[in-house]
């Protein structure tokens, strides 16, 4: 069954280390996103767009306010009970393990048929037009093709949520409009 997410009153503030000063990055947030929408952050750079993602995905927490993934009738779910991925503006890429590993890594310690999994990551690999560097290793890659094996890899578990911080920014715009398509 599918989730809403609920930002509920989230605010972010940063203090640097050695200094009591904190610094107010988001404040009184609230939203709505609906299962199913696409929904778009437009702000100019610093704005708290990234940190409100990472607040969404877990990756930190609000200093008050609350995100929830909610079921209809308002019953939080948790962010355990969902699939989420996440293509950050850095593609993230582990450069010790080869384009095919680094997008076969998120079926670790999942259900996931292990015969089933070179044959996603092969399907995934073609779809961002990056089939015969399966074998490469990140250092070898432009940044572009970098970051379509990071939007390959969070495909790959068909997540419920995906989060998009800039995906597109490496990306030449043919390369771009291509895989938005």
């Amino acid at each position: 069954m599918s989730s809403d997410i609920r930002i509920e009153g989230v605010a972010k503030r940063f203090a640097p280390r050695g200094t009591d000063a904190a610094r107010t990055i988001l404040s009184k947030v609230d939203l709505t996103v609906r299962a199913g929408e696409l929904v778009a952050l437009v702000g100019p750079s610093g704005c708290g767009k990234s940190t409100l993602l990472n607040l969404i995905a877990g990756l930190d927490r609000p200093s008050q306010g609350r995100v929830a993934f909610e079921r209809g009738g308002g019953t939080d779910k948790g962010r355990d009970a969902i699939s989420l991925s996440v293509v950050f503006q850095q593609p993230r890429l582990l450069d010790w393990l080869s384009v095919e590993e680094n997008i076969d890594i998120v079926f670790e310690g999942r259900d996931v048929d292990a015969a089933e999994r070179p044959r996603v990551v092969r399907e995934l690999l073609r779809k961002v037009e990056l089939s015969e560097h399966g074998r490469a290793y990140p250092q070898f890659l432009s940044g572009g093709q970098k970051q379509r094996v990071s939007i390959a890899r969070a495909f790959a578990l068909r997540p419920d949520v995906l989060l998009l911080d800039e995906p597109f920014s490496a990306l030449d715009e043919l390369t771009a409009r291509r895989l938005r398509s």
